[in-house]
């Protein structure tokens, strides 16, 4: 009789152990305050007075669009209220005038040194006065109201940092053109940073609020605490996924807004759980399996798994502790007498298996 060596294969032993999934995004720190500057006026953009990035104070001028047709309409209105209120002046002056000299003719009437129709015609011209003043008055209100009507055109002309905060984007360049109500400036508030990214939509559905998260700057070495704060219902149609909003410090000098971040976010921890590598599945999308060694033999093993985006999986049932994995299904055939050669004795480390 011949006897036939059986061929060896590398096995990993199952053993339970900290199994923590986690799922990976890239975003981007920005302010939990913004805001959107826009025009209130078409034209010209003229003047920038601002640069990405820098920090402005409430009320500061950012741009000015072009006005020299308002600032022509404020100055006639000035001229044609200065000529109101000399035309009032004089009104007022000759009322006073005809009030000093209708008292002189009542006294004279009293003493019957004149006739009763001087004091008539006095009282007339007195009345006359009294009308064109209140007139005059009046003209005046309505030159001063226009002249604030035109400066308020005039000042939307102008565009102000309604906060405080930093300059995140700007839309638009001296020398273009704008249409009313375009945008023009992002501003940030200059509180708490957040990280906005997005996350695939098949793996949205285990984000929660809540769940504790580690971000790191892109190019960065250090890593910092965060807590997801929101995840946005929408999905975005062109990339198919969702935005999650997660908290930052605001003190760490690495996030600052505009910053691209590395989110990692904890799904679930497990302290007792069973994973193998993704490259031991057989079948992975309509029948997952895998090989098992059995006393000597190759059996194969249906197996449920959660399927994330990491080299390994968290199995679900089909596989329990002490199994000895086939590390490559491709390598053997069921039913195959194998010496199973335990492989990667790094594997037995104690340290948690990051999904």
């Amino acid at each position: 009789m011949m006897f036939t060596r059986p061929s060896k294969v590398s096995v990993f032993q199952l053993k339970p152990r900290v199994v923590v999934q986690a799922l990976s995004v890239v975003g981007r720190a920005q302010p939990e305050q913004n805001i959107t500057v826009h025009t209130q006026v078409g034209g010209k953009l003229e003047k920038v007075f601002v640069s990405e990035g820098q920090h402005v104070l409430s009320g500061q001028p950012l741009a000015r669009i072009e006005s020299s047709e308002a600032e022509a309409d404020l100055a006639q209105a000035n001229a044609e209220l200065s000529e109101r209120r000399a035309e009032a002046a004089l009104n007022s002056a000759t009322l006073a005038g005809d009030l000093r000299e209708r008292d002189r003719l009542r006294q004279l009437s009293s003493a019957q040194t004149i006739a009763t129709a001087d004091l008539d015609r006095a009282e007339t011209a007195l009345q006359s006065a009294e009308a064109r003043t209140k007139a005059s008055e009046a003209n005046v209100r309505a030159a001063e109201a226009k002249v604030q009507a035109v400066a308020a055109r005039l000042g939307r002309h102008t565009l102000f940092a309604p906060m405080a905060g930093v300059v995140l984007e700007r839309s638009a360049d001296e020398g273009q053109t704008l249409a009313s109500y375009a945008v023009v400036f992002a501003l940030g508030g200059v509180g708490s940073l957040e990280i906005e990214a997005e996350a695939d939509e098949a793996y949205a559905g285990g984000l929660v609020a809540g769940q504790s998260a580690r971000l790191r700057a892109t190019g960065g070495a250090q890593t910092f605490p965060s807590v997801v704060k929101e995840l946005l219902p929408n999905v975005n149609p062109t990339t198919g996924a969702r935005r999650v909003r997660l908290s930052a410090p605001a003190d760490q000098a690495d996030l600052v807004p505009g910053r691209t971040v590395e989110a990692t976010i904890v799904i679930e921890k497990r302290d007792s759980g069973l994973s193998i590598p993704r490259t031991a599945l057989l079948d992975a999308v309509k029948s997952p399996a895998v090989f098992v060694v059995e006393k000597g033999q190759v059996v194969r093993r249906p197996v449920r798994f959660r399927d994330w985006p990491a080299p390994d999986v968290l199995v679900l049932d089909g596989l329990v502790a002490g199994d000895f994995v086939v590390s490559d299904p491709t390598r053997v055939a069921v039913g195959a007498r194998v010496d199973p050669v335990v492989a990667d004795p790094a594997a037995d480390s104690d340290a948690p298996t990051a999904l």
